[in-house]
């Protein structure tokens, strides 16, 4: 659904999840990122807005970090970067609930694809 900024905050949330449309593979593919800076009154904001997920787990926690360095970049090299699920496990506290702990892996890279560092942060969602 792609609508004006007026028109979408005229919108109960319902309404919009309602006309809500699923993207295609091609506009997937060739979507462009949005930044809060590049808005302005009257633009049209992306057409595809998922519900949230519910559940029940609301608080998060930093679990910790790591970095692995295998080299330093150059001035004037392109970084890459590629974000990925690392790890996700579930466990159970001393009061018996559930919680997850989930781990996040970026791998970052040069123009050249040579490895420059892996970092994971885990986190705890209770």
């Amino acid at each position: 659904m792609s609508a004006p900024l007026e028109e979408l905050l005229k919108m109960s949330r319902e309404e919009i999840q309602s006309h809500n449309e699923r993207p295609t593979a091609d506009e997937l593919r060739n979507k462009t990122q949005t930044y809060y800076e590049d808005v302005n009154v009257g633009d049209e904001l992306p057409k595809y807005i998922y519900a949230p997920t519910p559940t029940h787990l609301v608080r998060t926690l930093n679990a910790g970090n790591e970095i692995e360095i295998y080299q330093y970049p150059n001035i004037g090299d392109t970084i890459f970067f590629q974000n990925r699920y690392h790890d996700i496990r579930e466990r159970v506290g001393r009061d018996g609930k559930a919680f997850l702990i989930i781990t996040r892996e970026i791998t970052y890279t040069n123009q050249d694809k040579a490895l420059l560092c892996i970092t994971r942060q885990s986190s705890i969602r209770r």
